[in-house]
């Protein structure tokens, strides 16, 4: 058993996208497959776990800002 990291994240500005893919094997390099993605706005949390996959947060509009606090 590995050791695990947790992460909380809030918007706290703006909309951000999460996109989520299968945790990666380490013996075998290949490209990220994609689980899902979701849109999270103003005020809304996620939750990623490394036993759920890796995450990416990005911010998809060309002209507002968006602000998240992880923990």
């Amino acid at each position: 058993m590995g050791i695990f990291t947790e992460n909380l994240a809030q918007i706290l500005k703006g909309s951000l996208t999460e996109t989520i893919y299968e945790a990666p094997n380490p013996d075998t390099p290949c490209t990220p497959t994609m689980k899902r993605a979701r849109v999270y706005a103003e005020n809304e949390v996620t939750y990623i776990s490394d036993k759920i996959g890796v995450h990416k947060i990005s911010n998809t509009s060309e002209t507002d800002v968006a602000v998240s606090l992880h923990l």
